[in-house]
């Protein structure tokens, strides 16, 4: 993402020069989120228990700083559940275990 210059790229790299990076999940999770609801203008987003919201309601929400929705929270242990996942595998790749 940082080489092809992306937005999400941009934000990682701050992350990684600040030494931020592995350290603060959170923030990578609202950056990736940000840009997953930049990529769903016009759609709404729903849970199974039945939450439905608009993703430039929830764009909103995230900008500001507002974590607290469930549907929000619902997205972000997703994708900091993937990432994790992702930094596993790649560990696992480049011969560091895994574990």
């Amino acid at each position: 993402e940082v080489e092809k210059g992306t937005t999400i790229g941009e934000k990682l790299q701050q992350l990684v020069e600040q030494g931020r990076f592995g350290t603060d999940l959170n923030a990578l999770a609202k950056a990736r989120l940000q840009l997953l609801l930049e990529r769903a203008k016009g759609y709404e987003i729903a849970s199974l228990s039945g939450i439905s919201i608009p993703t430039d309601k929830l764009a909103k929400l995230v900008a500001q700083g507002d974590l607290s929705n469930p549907l929000i929270q619902e997205l972000a242990e997703a994708d900091l559940l993937l990432a994790q996942q992702a930094l596993k595998l790649g560990k696992k790749l480049a011969g560091g275990g895994g574990k």
